[in-house]
């Protein structure tokens, strides 16, 4: 005998945001844990962030409103973390950069949305609509990519950067390959991963130009 409708939904919201916190925990966790110990070329990257809420909409249900709420609540639980864990060591957290976490809060809830619901549409969204769930996420890893091995690694020691940005232009290129199921979802895929890397060409610096301003 199954149980009542409503104990199944309740249930379900239960794992919904058990999933929701663990991830949220484990995103602040590990980029506090890594910039703590000086590896902030693996804390410092906004591909991660999103293929996190992303991850979080593709496990958890689907709903228009509940999937981007859960990559909001994901983005959130983890800056907290990381505020937290940044204000127990000396030098890392004061009271002059709460303006600096309000952005940073603000952009979670935009970044949290679109790939909280790019990760859901992947999963729930019937063709040919899966592929833009798809290709947001391509888009990032690739821009994020781009932006390591020509921005950021000509100015810094080492091969870090040009690793990182590597891996991440290839996770981006496979993602739209591999995940679409058909070859038409796949150039579909393409364009949409071309179209985001695109528009987030000048978020960086335009979003660097608004923390300094903050500052």
């Amino acid at each position: 005998m199954l149980p009542p409708a409503e104990v199944q939904g309740d249930t379900r919201t239960g794992r919904d945001w058990l999933i929701v916190t663990l991830a949220g925990l484990l995103l602040g966790g590990v980029t506090f844990l890594f910039q703590a110990t000086g590896l902030t070329w693996l804390a410092n990257s906004t591909a991660t962030w999103a293929a996190t809420a992303y991850l979080v909409g593709t496990l958890t249900r689907w709903s228009l409103w509940r999937s981007p709420l859960y990559g909001v609540a994901t983005l959130w639980i983890g800056l907290t973390v990381w505020y937290v864990g940044a204000e127990i060591l000396p030098g890392h957290f004061g009271w002059a950069t709460l303006g600096e976490a309000g952005i940073w809060l603000g952009a979670a809830v935009m970044a949290g949305s679109v790939f909280g619901y790019a990760g859901a549409c992947r999963r729930y969204c019937v063709r040919p609509w899966s592929f833009l769930g798809i290709g947001v996420i391509g888009g990032v890893l690739l821009w994020e990519g781009l932006y390591r091995l020509f921005v950021l690694a000509p100015d810094q020691p080492g091969n870090t950067q040009e690793i990182a940005g590597g891996t991440m232009l290839g996770c981006g290129v496979l993602a739209a390959l591999l995940l679409p199921r058909t070859l038409q979802d796949r150039w579909y895929a393409l364009g949409v991963t071309a179209a985001v890397t695109a528009l987030g060409a000048p978020a960086a610096p335009l979003f660097q130009l608004i923390l300094e301003s903050n500052a």
